[in-house]
């Protein structure tokens, strides 16, 4: 998923009749040890997380489990700005059934 998806996504359900005050939760880096989790309301999304440069494995979770983040929050969230997996810089590699592989 693009960085730019999760905030089309956002104003989509809401022009769609979404209620504004359901939860949206982009867990960064998701499951290594840098993992971020930013969280906010649909109606919150452009102001607080829209500006985001996510960095991956990023999830994009929306609806009432996002309230439960406090509670079973297994990983803690880490304020280091690094990567942990080198980004894939423009390049799109994909192997079908009869490609050949480099």
């Amino acid at each position: 998923m693009s960085a730019e998806t999760p905030g089309s996504i956002a104003a989509q359900l809401l022009a769609h009749g979404a209620a504004g005050d359901t939860g949206v939760a982009i867990v960064e880096q998701a499951t290594t040890p840098y993992q971020q989790v930013h969280t906010a309301t649909l109606e919150q999304y452009a102001a607080k997380l829209g500006n985001l440069s996510l960095k991956s494995p990023s999830l994009v979770i929306i609806g009432k489990v996002v309230a439960l983040h406090q509670q079973f929050a297994w990983l803690p969230t880490n304020s280091a700005n690094e990567t942990y997996f080198n980004p894939v810089a423009g390049r799109l590699v994909a192997y079908g059934k009869d490609a050949k592989r480099a």
